[in-house]
């Protein structure tokens, strides 16, 4: 049978195992998301977007979110940026909560287009980019060389 040859792996038996461990043991996590909560509104209009989220992203890998509209990965993406902030939990960014001064978020560290953006309609690509980047104080001889990267 085919069932005898397949290996399950102990994450996918038991991912809430998986992740408890990872948020107790966070050494090598790039980020890391411990009971986050997020409301929008206020008394019968109140609603929870992030309600005790828990998550980590591994140092070097890639990750992406997938949900449907309005389930909260723009509001995940924008609290790990400092554009807002939970109601509740923690968030850390490489070891760091964002907006500390040893974080580097917002700043050179991570980076983030937010979907609402994209570009002006009035800017270059190249405006644009000098735009956000003295928005997050970032050094005109590191945009300069970062934007001359970009753009080869």
């Amino acid at each position: 049978m085919t069932e005898d040859f397949i290996e399950e792996s102990a994450d996918v038996l038991s991912p809430s195992h998986r992740i408890a461990n990872e948020i107790n043991n966070p050494s090598d996590s790039c980020v890391l998301v411990r009971n986050a909560t997020k409301t929008f509104g206020s008394g019968s209009k109140k609603c929870a977007v992030l309600q005790g989220l828990n998550m980590t992203v591994k140092r070097g890998s890639i990750y992406g979110l997938l949900g449907p509209s309005g389930c909260g990965k723009t509001t995940l993406l924008s609290c790990l940026v400092t554009l807002r902030s939970l109601n509740s939990g923690e968030i850390q960014v490489l070891g760091h909560e964002p907006g500390s001064p040893k974080s580097g978020v917002p700043g050179p560290q991570v980076g983030y287009m937010p979907q609402e953006l994209a570009l002006y309609g009035d800017f270059t690509i190249k405006e644009t980019l000098t735009y956000s980047g003295r928005i997050y104080k970032l050094k005109a001889t590191f945009m300069k060389s970062q934007l001359k990267f970009l753009t080869n």
